[in-house]
């Protein structure tokens, strides 16, 4: 019996694309990559020698900045520096159906065609522009690249010419007033009108106010009333003080002469200061009466009247000192002024006359500031008109200058050729015609590597997405992760004979109808099985060695996944091997009983499992060393039964076999293949390459390895596509 495995293998890889894998599929599939290429190459020829030549001019256009003006705001009008939107326009311009249809016309009215071509429509022409033009500019560039193509090298050049001097007029359509200058000149003709009508309105109503500047003569006015009213004021606050000046000298006047009589001792006057103080009264009487006179002409605020009133304040004062040092010099001031010691009358009637030149000044103001307010309010009523004639009259001035250079630039609009405008450049003028390939050939190498694409495509497709199936030996080590016993090719597919490999499955009556039955028999040298055959049996002889199983009989299971793989050939085989190397017999177990024994051991002797190994029992060999057996089916039914095999596992022991091969049904939810597997001391799984799915080999394998058998595998029927280095 053989030993549990230790651990079960580890889970599949599921590794990506490397370059090997890439390799193996092109060379795989490298006739439908040729053929598609060839398909498309052969697409791509015709479609260059078969298409019609083009031509092609071209031509680069710079445009430095762009000018709009407008005459109907003048204040629209301005040069815009160049940005990608200002391209854009440019583009459009070039590109618009009216200037194909402008270019189309003076094309065919200027004869500028061949002669061949002068039948030419301007429709068709301007389709034809439309068609072929092609206009692109870089981003962030001033450049504009314009080129025409056509079929006819005689009319490129000439139509692109005309394309760019019509763009240029068109230009200055667009961007600038057509037949401004006359529409300016009717538009003036009003304002100078009325312009000149307010003027006229405006000179008779200053005439009749008398007024020059309407503001200077308000300003006048203001001042004037501003003036009037400061010197009321200050006549005002003057009459006031003179009063109170007045009833402080009654008051003085009155207490001097009634202490005069009461004084006992007055210190003697000396005769310098008496003499002084005259001088001081008839200075002061001076100075007021010329006071008197500065008042009646000046304003009490102005300069001259305060140097007066200075000088009189100052003498005042000396006056005073006097008096208080020598009270009795008081009563003497009037007999020194005007020769009566007894009466003080002369300056009581100076103030007086002051008080009564301050009240006239008052009123003279008051009827000036009134005759001033009266002129002013007439003057209001006069300015109210004057401002709005005068306002007419601005607007209509700055109105008529805006037009004025409306005007001129229109003038100079109109008079500017579009070849001398200093915005727009030509870099490059319309080249000659020179065939154009560019388009051509891109649909060409389009055509020639799609078809190298369309078989890259198919056959990635195929291999990657459609085809799951196990194409090369080393897939089951590198993804499966399924140690790999023999790889044996497919001898019909890589140039001889395909020999047909018996399997034994489920509904294998075809082996007899459809597949073909071998002519020889697995022991015969010259069998295609016989060298693959050996080498399998000297690899497990040399698995068991190492594993140092000594026990017999060796027990060894061939299946497959799906059926077809081989498995029973294969089994067939190895058993015919192991019987030849002289060690002991070799006994070959069918346990396909609902199919027929091998057909290259018809007539050969077979006998029931349970038979072979009962000791004492005689039976006949199919080839030297080799005996053939057949499981027992179960009662009523035509599949093997596991328990009955379980019964004959300690049997085994006893019979005379160095090696027992089981051929094993396919690994089906029904086979008996799995529940055997865990008894056997190896395991060799058939896989057939390219037909065996990947998923279903993998789901075999854990199915196996959870039946803890020692589980290998052999890929059938390989079909070398590459190199080996590539097939690994």
């Amino acid at each position: 019996m053989p030993e549990p495995l230790p651990e079960p293998l580890p889970e599949p890889s599921s590794s990506g694309l490397n370059v090997n894998e890439i390799l193996f599929i092109l060379f795989k599939h490298k006739w439908k990559i040729i053929l598609s290429s060839l398909a498309g190459f052969a697409a791509a020829a015709a479609i260059y020698y078969l298409s019609p030549r083009v031509y092609e001019s071209q031509a680069k256009i710079l445009v430095r900045y762009v000018v709009d003006s407008s005459v109907m705001d003048p204040r629209a009008s301005s040069a815009t520096e160049m940005n990608d939107s200002i391209i854009s326009t440019e583009i459009e311009i070039l590109t618009s159906r009216d200037l194909a249809d402008e270019v189309a016309k003076a094309v065919v009215s200027g004869k500028l065609l061949p002669e061949e071509k002068s039948k030419l429509t301007p429709s068709d022409l301007a389709h034809s522009i439309n068609a072929g033009l092609s206009v692109i500019a870089s981003k962030g560039s001033k450049v504009i690249y314009v080129s025409y193509k056509n079929t006819d090298p005689a009319i490129v050049t000439p139509v692109l010419k005309e394309l760019i001097a019509k763009y240029l007029e068109m230009h200055l359509d667009v961007h600038r007033s057509s037949g401004g200058a006359q529409y300016l000149e009717v538009q003036m003709g009003p304002i100078k009108s009325r312009l000149e009508s307010t003027e006229k309105q405006l000179k008779e109503k200053k005439d009749a106010a008398g007024i020059v500047s309407l503001s200077e003569s308000m300003a006048s006015l203001s001042a004037r009333m501003a003036k009037g009213q400061e010197e009321l004021t200050s006549a005002q606050g003057w009459q006031v003080g003179q009063r109170a000046h007045l009833q402080d000298m009654e008051k003085s006047i009155t207490g001097t002469v009634g202490n005069t009589s009461e004084t006992t001792a007055v210190p003697p006057v000396k005769s310098q200061d008496a003499r002084r103080y005259r001088e001081l009264v008839v200075h002061l009487n001076d100075l007021r009466k010329v006071q008197m006179d500065l008042l009646t002409k000046y304003n009490p605020e102005a300069r001259v009247v305060k140097v007066n009133e200075a000088q009189i304040n100052e003498l005042e004062n000396q006056r005073g000192v006097l008096e208080e040092k020598y009270p009795s010099l008081a009563a003497t001031a009037p007999a020194a002024v005007a020769g009566s010691p007894q009466s003080p009358q002369p300056d009581m009637i100076t103030e007086r006359a002051r008080l009564a030149a301050i009240d006239a000044r008052i009123e003279a103001l008051k009827a000036q500031n009134e005759e001033t307010h009266q002129a002013f309010v007439q003057f209001s009523d006069v300015a109210a008109q004057i401002a709005q004639l005068e306002r007419s009259k601005q607007t209509d001035e700055e109105n008529l200058k805006n037009f004025e250079l409306s005007l001129q630039r229109a003038r100079i609009d109109e008079n500017l050729k579009p070849e001398r405008m200093p915005n727009i450049n030509m870099i490059q003028k319309p080249s000659p015609a020179s065939l154009a390939a560019g388009k051509l050939m891109k649909i060409v190498m389009g055509l020639a590597g799609g078809g190298l694409a369309l078989g890259l495509a198919l056959a990635g497709i195929q291999e990657i997405l459609l085809d799951r199936s196990i194409k090369r030996p080393l897939e089951l080590e590198t993804r499966l992760n399924i140690p790999l016993l023999l790889s044996i090719p497919d001898s019909g597919t890589n140039g001889h004979r395909r020999p047909r490999l018996k399997n034994s499955a489920n509904g294998s009556a075809k082996v007899g109808t459809e597949i073909e039955a071998l002519e020889m028999p697995p022991w015969e040298r010259n069998h295609f099985i016989r060298p693959y055959s050996e080498a399998l049996r000297d690899r497990l002889v040399l698995h068991f060695e190492l594993k140092k199983m000594t026990h017999k009989p060796k027990l060894i299971a061939v299946t497959g996944c799906s059926g077809g793989e081989g498995s029973s050939t294969i089994a067939a085989g190895l058993a015919a091997s192991l019987s030849e190397t002289g060690d002991g017999k070799v006994l070959l177990v069918d346990m396909n009983v609902d199919a027929e024994i091998h057909p290259f051991f018809e007539g050969k002797p077979s006998c029931l499992l349970s038979e072979a190994i009962q000791n004492g029992t005689s039976i006949s060999s199919a080839a030297e060393n080799l005996y053939l057996a057949t499981a027992p089916p179960g009662a009523g039914t035509s599949r093997v039964i596991p328990k009955r095999i379980y019964d004959l596992f300690p049997l085994f022991k006893a019979a005379d076999f160095d090696y027992v091969i089981f051929d094993m049904p396919p690994i089906t939810e029904s086979s008996v293949t799995i529940a055997l597997s865990g008894f056997m001391d190896k395991v060799v799984l058939v896989v057939e390459a390219e037909k065996s799915n990947r998923d279903v080999v993998m789901r075999a394998h854990r199915e196996l390895v959870a039946a803890r058998a020692d589980v290998a595998a052999i890929v059938n029927k390989t079909i070398s596509h590459a190199p080996k280095w590539i097939e690994g």
